[in-house]
């Protein structure tokens, strides 16, 4: 028997291969919610990839948030609403910003619909206390657009144009035809 077991084990008494067995499961028991998470966004391909991709890190950062929350043994589909309550409370004592902590709502919710549990979360930030985006005026929104706008225009590459900008595009025709 003890060569069975030296053999089972490699090499180590059963008492120490259960204790190294309990101490990696304490140590990755958090990290069975990542990986559902990430399992979850392979087999959901919404959105291009970088959607998927931000998506994806955005989940990770989450699932370890209500580990350091003290929500342990969680799995995708035990998501609740103490858990989206928990993690809003958080990010709003961080004072981050309210366009992050909707786009941090949006992908909760996204989580919460693929795994059957839409009602888990609000459907309206309000609930939350999150505010809305605002501009001090006018001017302020229509500065912010111009530069949103330029950037899209001109600096931003398209997939759909090759990798190239919409003013490259543009003036490169413009200049041919010419």
């Amino acid at each position: 028997m003890q060569l069975l077991s030296k053999a089972t084990f490699g090499g180590r008494n059963r008492a120490t291969a259960d204790r190294q067995v309990a101490d990696r499961l304490t140590r990755t028991f958090h990290r069975d919610l990542n990986y559902q998470l990430k399992l979850l966004c392979q087999r959901n391909r919404d959105g291009s990839f970088g959607t998927q991709r931000d998506r994806q890190r955005v989940l990770t950062l989450i699932a370890d948030q209500l580990h350091q929350l003290g929500f342990r043994g969680m799995a995708a589909g035990s998501l609740k609403p103490k858990h989206v309550d928990a993690l809003v409370k958080q990010w709003q004592l961080t004072n981050l910003s309210a366009g992050t902590i909707k786009n941090r709502l949006a992908t909760l919710r996204w989580w919460a619909e693929k795994v059957d549990r839409c009602n888990v979360i609000a459907r309206s930030n309000a609930h939350y206390g999150v505010p809305d985006r605002a501009y001090e005026t006018v001017s302020d929104a229509r500065r912010h657009l111009e530069r949103y706008m330029t950037f899209y225009n001109s600096r931003r590459p398209h997939s759909s144009l090759g990798e190239q900008t919409p003013d490259t595009v543009y003036f490169n025709q413009t200049s041919m035809a010419a």
